[in-house]
């Protein structure tokens, strides 16, 4: 929990300090926004810059956490820590050391990326409104129509792809087996759960619901399209093993409902309508410019490999991985 307060005030830190011109003029900071939650030294701490702190926050069970009483305060506490020890570094004009400007100056192209993008995209409008959606739905018909599905169980005798010819014969005598008790009248569901070795499955008696053509492998896809409701395949072979499948329900290929679709498709015209603005206006910057990539430069770039661990979905700036401190 030590860990993950840090990782957070030192993210807030770092917007602080590159949003504040205080900061790199010498001058007092801004007053913060919000309702004052507490104050050190008579300088506000505000309900928005708690915020802005959980927004830096993944990790879902984090963000519970800081929805209690104690988990606020602790927040609280953390803003209080760095509003002390940002007035001890301007005491020490840390704000002028040359690592700190390199940071900052970085920073602040980030800021000035995102609000400039923000601004000029705005301007250039993209929100989609229900009648826009309507009108897109009634044009492109055909990118509405559900097609058929069928609704199954199967059991799957799992079988690698490099087996040996008896580990094949033996999975395939079970699935037999397995298919005559079917057959002769076994409950599929009670033997999927006992027999099938696909574990997404099995605990539902084999139950894979509802699905379309092309969302399974192309020999178990055949064979489950290919039968009637309540029928039983044959022994299947795919690259999983041998399968038997039983169809339960089948669903014609119908048009979904502007109602349905609504939500979706209004968020897709909208996600298009600003990939467009973004395209245009860095389009237009990248005509004015003069840019050259070395491409054997590029090529020697090594990126580090992924390390994992730490706290989900949060990440610090390489340049303060090492102000980290030690576990308790």
């Amino acid at each position: 929990m030590r860990k993950a307060l840090y990782a957070i005030m030192m993210m807030a830190i770092i917007v602080s300090f590159a949003a504040c011109d205080g900061m790199n003029a010498g001058g007092p900071a801004a007053a913060p926004e919000g309702a004052k939650v507490a104050s050190v030294d008579n300088q506000p701490i505000t309900d928005q810059q708690i915020l802005q702190m959980v927004q830096a926050v993944r990790d879902p069970r984090q963000l519970y956490r800081f929805t209690t009483d104690e988990g606020k305060k602790d927040l609280v506490d953390k803003l209080i820590d760095m509003e002390l020890v940002y007035k001890a570094a301007k005491s020490e004009s840390l704000q002028n050391d040359p690592e700190v400007k390199k940071m900052l100056d970085g920073y602040a192209k980030q800021l000035l990326f995102v609000f400039y993008l923000q601004k000029h995209m705005e301007e250039a409008g993209g929100e989609v409104d229900e009648a826009a959606a309507q009108k897109y739905y009634d044009e492109h018909p055909d990118e509405f129509q559900q097609g058929e599905q069928v609704k199954a169980r199967h059991i799957l005798i799992k079988v690698d792809e490099n087996a040996d010819e008896a580990t094949v014969s033996a999975a395939k005598k079970k699935i037999e087996g397995l298919a005559a008790k079917v057959k002769g009248g076994a409950d599929f569901a009670k033997l999927a759960q006992e027999n099938s070795d696909d574990p997404g499955s099995k605990t539902r008696g084999g139950d894979l619901g509802f699905f379309g053509r092309g969302r399974m492998v192309p020999e178990f896809d055949e064979a489950a399209f290919g039968l009637a409701v309540g029928e039983v395949s044959a022994p299947v072979k795919s690259k999983f093993g041998f399968h038997i499948i039983k169809v339960e329900e089948r669903k014609d290929s119908t048009k979904r409902e502007f109602a349905e679709v609504k939500d979706q498709l209004m968020r897709k015209m909208s996600f298009e309508n600003q990939q467009k603005a973004y395209d245009d206006i860095v389009g237009k910057l990248r005509a004015q410019a003069n840019i050259q990539i070395d491409e054997e430069a590029l090529k020697a770039v090594k990126i580090p490999m992924p390390q994992f661990g730490g706290q989900p979905g949060m990440q610090l700036p390489p340049q303060l991985q090492g102000a980290k401190p030690a576990q308790p």
